[in-house]
């Protein structure tokens, strides 16, 4: 349904903003709770993951309905995508008058949706409330910042990002709810079976920031590595990704590796499959090092520094930083060699997140 036709839409529900992969697996929880309560929501996409395979996979193999509004946009720079997300919400939100918006993670889209929110005064409850990298060199930082402020209700994932919202000096509002992606993966993980050839480790590798994927020598990094590792890499490629390498000319030169399979991005049930599979694991993703950790995978993250500090204290992730081949190997060597940790706690909640969040929006009323 396109944003131009809304008449049909409930009006004074909870209204749901969703625009990309992570948050479309979140999403599945919730409103699978929302539905098991027959209670009343509006899902509006914004079209930031538009594609097949970014996008309607998803709502298929989650067994979401089609989102009741969905916006076409027509920017894909950060502030003029969230500023065409930002009207096209404020338009919506102001003919269907929401009773609150339900917002996930740090996504241009989150930021749109909570400023359009503030202005017309309709209550935010954010999910996945709290997590810090400490700098600004990833846009999701202020994006997160920013909304966790605006917002009434504020969902965590686990105790750090409750401790982070207090130092803040936010400490109302505040749930230690636990992760719906622990939820989406305890009901989906298993649907999948992967099968491994032969004895050789075998990584599951994932990149997408600028940092990583977004310069010629970045590429020549990752190629180095794959070439060194030793392992069978399975290498799904993000949509920014993929036009990078093709960008540059070295699709040629990926696809001469042997040990390497390169794939068009995965449905969640998929990716799901191939982490479970997979020796190691290595991304640069928010969600896929929950994941990793969820699967029971040793897990290196290639940034500086990551949001979920109980997987690297824990010894379940490794900062690899941004990617060097050097610092690659060493850090897949550190890994490889490395026993699993003794103990697996629940950093993320015991699989009870979404039942949760509804319990805390009927209280709050707003929906």
């Amino acid at each position: 349904m396109s944003e131009n036709i809304i008449s049909t839409v409930a009006k004074n529900n909870l209204v749901i903003v969703v625009g990309n992969r992570p948050q479309f697996i979140k999403l599945a929880p919730v409103v699978e709770e929302l539905n098991k309560r027959e209670l009343s929501y509006t899902v509006v996409h914004t079209g930031q993951h538009y594609d097949h395979q970014m996008s309607g996979v998803f709502f298929k193999e989650l067994g979401i309905r089609k989102p009741d509004i969905q916006i076409q946009l027509n920017s894909r720079l950060h502030g003029a995508m969230t500023a065409e997300i930002l009207e096209k919400l404020e338009s919506i939100f102001l003919e269907i008058t929401p009773k609150g918006i339900l917002l996930f993670g740090d996504t241009n889209s989150t930021l749109a949706a909570g400023l359009a929110a503030v202005k017309l005064k309709i209550p935010i409850a954010h999910v996945e409330a709290g997590p810090r990298l400490g700098s600004f060199d990833t846009p999701e930082e202020s994006n997160r910042l920013i909304v966790d402020h605006l917002s009434v209700l504020r969902f965590c994932c686990d105790l750090y990002s409750i401790e982070n919202l207090k130092r803040e000096g936010i400490t109302s509002g505040v749930v230690n709810s636990g992760d719906v992606m622990y939820d989406a993966f305890l009901k989906y993980s298993g649907q999948s079976r992967v099968t491994k050839n032969g004895n050789r480790k075998s990584i599951y590798l994932t990149l997408h920031r600028p940092q990583n994927v977004d310069s010629l020598e970045a590429h020549l990094e990752i190629l180095d590595f794959i070439k060194q590792c030793g392992c069978d890499v399975f290498f799904p490629l993000h949509a920014r990704t993929k036009a990078k390498i093709e960008e540059l000319d070295l699709m040629d030169k990926y696809k001469s590796i042997e040990s390497l399979t390169l794939s068009e991005p995965l449905g969640y049930v998929e990716s799901i499959g191939q982490i479970n599979a997979a020796d190691v694991v290595m991304t640069d993703s928010g969600g896929v090092q929950k994941e990793a950790y969820f699967a029971g995978k040793l897990a290196i993250l290639m940034l500086p520094e990551g949001p979920w500090p109980d997987l690297i204290s824990s010894g379940w992730l490794l900062l690899g930083g941004w990617v060097s081949q050097q610092q690659m190997l060493a850090t897949f060597k550190r890994i490889s060699g490395s026993a699993l940790p003794d103990v697996r706690p629940d950093f993320f909640g015991v699989g009870r997140a979404a039942e949760i969040i509804v319990d805390e929006l009927v209280k709050k009323r707003l929906l």
